[in-house]
């Protein structure tokens, strides 16, 4: 007796979209008021030390060098990060929108829906497989969940169906 059935699987399929999409918009969020912040934020002014030769100058003159490429390397690779992370995140909002359309469908008995449930539950389950070979210990146990788990969902989508005859 399976478990799961397609209403389980239509409200678990709108739990993922909710659960990727509220992440997913805030870091897209996020980075577009830090781009608008970048792209508003004025240079800074060069800080001049004259034309006095002396040594002590010099050496605070080299000093600030060294510190402005210090901090426009951070900048560099902090402008990197955000946006590998907000690339991430425009994966997860496209996900969040295709489970959250595959759950209403799901709910509608849509046939459209069956196969794109299957297409995700499938390519889960071999991701999971895949996993579960490469991990260990814990990896391994909860990859082999969601194994189990997408295995009762495609029983659950195509167990008396009668729609493939």
């Amino acid at each position: 007796m399976n478990p799961i059935t397609i209403g389980a699987l239509a409200t678990a399929f709108k739990v993922t979209a909710y659960a990727a999409g509220a992440p997913s918009l805030a870091m897209l969020l996020f980075y577009g008021f830090h781009t608008l912040q970048q792209r508003a934020a004025t240079a800074q002014a060069s800080g001049g030390f004259g034309d006095n030769p002396d040594a002590l100058m010099l050496i605070l003159q080299a000093t600030v060098k060294v510190l402005e490429t210090v901090g426009k390397v951070a900048a560099a690779l902090e402008q990197i990060v955000i946006s590998i992370l907000a690339a991430a995140a425009a994966v997860g909002l496209v996900t969040a929108v295709v489970c959250a359309f595959i759950g209403h469908g799901l709910q509608s008995q849509a046939a459209w829906a069956r196969w794109s449930a299957f297409a995700m539950l499938m390519l889960l389950l071999l991701v999971s497989l895949l996993g579960a070979l490469s991990l260990r210990d814990f990896g391994r146990v909860t990859m082999l969940a969601i194994v189990t788990l997408s295995a009762l969902g495609l029983h659950a989508l195509w167990g008396g169906y009668g729609g493939l005859r």
